[in-house]
């Protein structure tokens, strides 16, 4: 059965939500929100829809994400 879970949130939560839905192997549908500029806050690598539809788990150690801390700190 394939199971199609919904994450709307910043970029951390959306990629620990692609995460799960890569171990579970059996969804199909990465739901993203648009517009998607003010969720990308302090993160270098967001998340995006590619030209095929498609969406990848960012590379890297934890999440994968590249954190902008001096915007975080900024902010």
């Amino acid at each position: 059965m394939t199971a199609e879970l919904q994450s709307w949130g910043y970029t951390p939560i959306q990629a620990a939500n692609l995460h799960v839905m890569l171990g579970l192997g059996n969804c199909r549908y990465f739901e993203q929100p648009v517009p998607y500029n003010y969720l990308e806050y302090g993160v270098r690598n967001p998340i995006r829809t590619d030209r095929t539809g498609h969406v990848r788990a960012p590379d890297g150690p934890g999440l994968g994400l590249d954190i902008d801390w001096q915007q975080m700190e900024r902010a």
